[in-house]
């Protein structure tokens, strides 16, 4: 509510200068040559182009008073009509498939930190040469109180976890965002995460949001979430990367 409230009074407030801008600007600005002319003709009746000029002014304010009073109960509307609907998860956790068995308990070392009204599935599967944990988040409804791309969510805790390079890359069509993190005891994680909205995975925040938006605006609901899979490695991530590529091309099919 409190959001709310500012964005209201931030819409009430840019009304209120926009009017006396203009209301300033109407008082201090020429008028036009036609409008002199026209004046002119009628200098016998006392009339002159100000008014109209004035008027003008004050059709617009007026105009611009109504669109930022209509725009904050509009958007309050479409965001309350897209609220209505609890998501399913946007994915699970799949049973043991080919070199992975699991999914077992993970272990509690490492998670993502987000913030809102979400459900978070974990586990951790076994493979030939290394564990792979899981982690999916499935926001249930998306609010400015509850947001998948938000400044404060985390894809690791940095409390606990040094962030040690970020970068880019895919398996398969599978786009995800790579970060590596280093805990005070030495030892470091790969951690591979990709954003799933409406069924579709992605990466670009940006464009999330403008799904996000087309969704509100349209008054439609919007399935959002994340996955994050991660291995331990101790100095070199060449094979904790091999590791995850195998992973998530299983996870893929």
């Amino acid at each position: 509510e409190l959001i709310a409230d500012h964005v209201w009074l931030g819409y009430v407030v840019f009304a209120v200068v926009i009017v006396i801008m203009l209301l300033v600007g109407s008082r201090y600005s020429d008028i036009p040559e036609d409008i002199d002319t026209n004046a002119n003709q009628h200098v016998g009746s006392g009339q002159t182009g100000a008014p109209a000029v004035f008027g003008r002014h004050l059709i617009a304010a007026g105009v611009i008073i109504g669109a930022c009073a209509f725009a904050p109960l509009l958007v309050s509307a479409v965001t309350k009509r897209a609220a209505q609907v609890t998501n399913e998860p946007v994915a699970s956790l799949s049973a043991s498939a080919g070199v992975w068995s699991g999914p077992m308990p993970a272990p509690d070392d490492w998670s993502p930190v987000f913030y809102g009204d979400f459900l978070m599935q974990s586990g951790r599967y076994a493979g030939p040469v290394a564990a792979v944990d899981v982690y999916i988040i499935s926001y249930r409804l998306l609010s400015p109180q509850s947001e998948l791309i938000n400044e404060n969510n985390r894809i690791f805790d940095p409390q606990q976890w040094m962030l040690i390079g970020r970068t880019a890359g895919s398996v398969g069509s599978l786009a995800y965002i790579e970060t590596e993190i280093r805990a005070s005891t030495g030892r470091s994680r790969l951690v591979r995460h990709w954003y799933i909205i409406d069924g579709r995975a992605y990466r670009n925040r940006v464009v999330i949001k403008l799904i996000e938006l087309g969704n509100t605006l349209a008054g439609r609901p919007t399935s959002a979430g994340l996955v994050a899979v991660s291995t331990w490695f101790d100095t070199d991530a060449a094979p904790a990367s091999r590791i995850l590529d195998e992973f998530m091309a299983d996870y893929a099919r």
